[in-house]
């Protein structure tokens, strides 16, 4: 019996005008994507090519799904590559971000894994078809989502996520 949905697994920003007037047109741009090459992440639409970047799983330790949010403001989720030592940090628009700071934005969440996130915005996460792809393309690899973030998805009712493979 075939799958419903393949392994890889894919999303794409949502359109806006703003994307149309960046200079980057009205195609779909990859927010994430998951697949037998590795981890795919999008840049924000602003500085889409500048900041893609694609890594390799032999490359990754974990996925990490996390939310930073400050007292009287909105959640941000974001999801973020945990890399294997003396692998250089990601290009992105966080990684130039100082320990200081990456510690008052979140300080539940490892310097590493911030330098090397993607907020999600304007795309969702499919928990599900996630911890399939990782459990079909890179089975060692860690999916974290840590509480805070489980926290948020269910006040959110996005339903939980029940598929987490390890939590720090």
């Amino acid at each position: 019996m075939a799958a419903s949905h393949p392994p890889v697994y894919q999303e794409y920003y949502t359109r806006t005008p703003f994307q149309f007037f960046s200079g980057v047109g009205w195609r779909r741009l990859v927010a994430f994507r998951a697949d037998e090459s590795g981890i795919t992440l999008g840049g924000p639409v602003t500085r889409y090519h500048k900041f893609t970047t694609t890594v390799p799983w032999r490359d990754i330790e974990a996925l990490v799904l996390w939310t930073t949010k400050k007292a009287g403001e909105r959640p941000i989720r974001r999801i973020g590559l945990k890399l294997r030592p003396d692998v250089p940090h990601l290009p992105g628009p966080d990684e130039k971000i100082t320990p200081h700071l990456a510690a008052s934005i979140a300080p539940h969440i490892d310097y590493e894994i911030v330098r090397n996130n993607r907020a999600i915005a304007f795309w969702k996460v499919d928990h599900a078809r996630l911890a399939a792809a990782v459990q079909a393309f890179a089975p060692d690899v860690q999916l974290v989502a840590h509480p805070l973030y489980r926290l948020d998805e269910r006040s959110g009712g996005g339903g939980g996520v029940s598929n987490v493979l390890d939590l720090f």
